[in-house]
This record gives C-alpha cells, sequence and structure tokens, in this order.
C-alpha cells in the first residue's frame, strides 16, 4: 500500500502508515517524535508559551486591552497543554489529538504514576482548560487574577511535568 500523502498532512497516530508530504524539510514522523522526546520539544514550546503569556497579560493591563487579557488566557492553556504532551511522552504515552482523549490519557497516567497522582496534574490541567481556554478565552469571562494565578501555577506546573 502506498503512503497516504495530502497537502495538509498533519500527524495520525492510529495509522502506521502515516508519512509526511515528500518535500523539503519534513522528516518521517516516528524520527520526529523521537526527537522531542529527546530535546524536550514539548516543554520548551510550554515555557515560550507561557512566557509569551505573561507578556500578553502585563501589555493587556497596561493597555486595559480585553483582547490581550483574553489571549494571555490562551497562550496559557496552551503552555499547559504542551506540558502535558512532554509528561506524556516522558512516561511513553502518544500524545493524542483532542482534549478529551488527553485528559482520559493523563487521568489514566495518574492512576498509574504515584508522582503524577500527588501533584495533581489531572487536576490542573483540567482546571486550566476551564477557566483559560473555555471561560476566559471563548468566553470572556473571567477574573484577572485567577488569570495571574494560573500564570503563576504553570510555572510549577512545567516544572512538574519536566521532573515526573
Amino acid at each position: 500500500s502506498t503512503p497516504r500523502r495530502c497537502s495538509s498532512w498533519s500527524p495520525d497516530f492510529s495509522s502506521q502508515e502515516a508519512s509526511p508530504p515528500a518535500s523539503p524539510g519534513h522528516r518521517h514522523l516516528k524520527f520526529d517524535i523521537l526527537k522531542r522526546m529527546r530535546n524536550g520539544h514539548y516543554l520548551g514550546t510550554a515555557r515560550r508559551f507561557l512566557d509569551a503569556a505573561k507578556r500578553e497579560l502585563t501589555q493587556g493591563k497596561i493597555m486595559q486591552d480585553d483582547t490581550a487579557l483574553r489571549q494571555a488566557a490562551e497562550k496559557g492553556w496552551g503552555a499547559a497543554l504542551q506540558a502535558t504532551k512532554g509528561l506524556l511522552l516522558r512516561h511513553g504515552v502518544k500524545p493524542p489529538r483532542g482534549t478529551q482523549r488527553m485528559q482520559d490519557r493523563l487521568q489514566a497516567l495518574e492512576q498509574a504514576v504515584a508522582g503524577v497522582r500527588k501533584t495533581r496534574m489531572y487536576d490542573r490541567f483540567t482546571s486550566a482548560l476551564n477557566d483559560l481556554h473555555a471561560d476566559a478565552f471563548y468566553e470572556g469571562i473571567y477574573n484577572l487574577a485567577r488569570i495571574e494565578r494560573h500564570l503563576r501555577d504553570l510555572d510549577t506546573y512545567i516544572a512538574d511535568a519536566a521532573r515526573l
């Protein structure tokens, strides 16, 4: 069977035949995942998202800009998501597509690994999902102090994901 090729390729972990389009700069999916595990790709991305969220928050507060504050919340959510992908990979679990599947895999990991359970990674992830992504970003319903608290907690969340 011929590997799938399309112009808008995205990883599909359910298929062994998934491969990127034949174009310069693209690598085979399996190699890419191994490289990401080795170099901390997701955790580095999480840190960059969190730094961007903090800058956006500061700018939003100075300018009293609702859009910037909502963007800060969304970047914070992105940091939580990327750190969680890194945590899953460290334990040999492929990060899934979709938030519900991510929650399911994180919850299963929490049940299996005492350190993940002790640091309440699932609860913290779900809280960021609800407060930062769903309420603040999408609905525009937020409390500035809650966004600030989440962004502070994300420093620890990312460190925990790297350590566990």
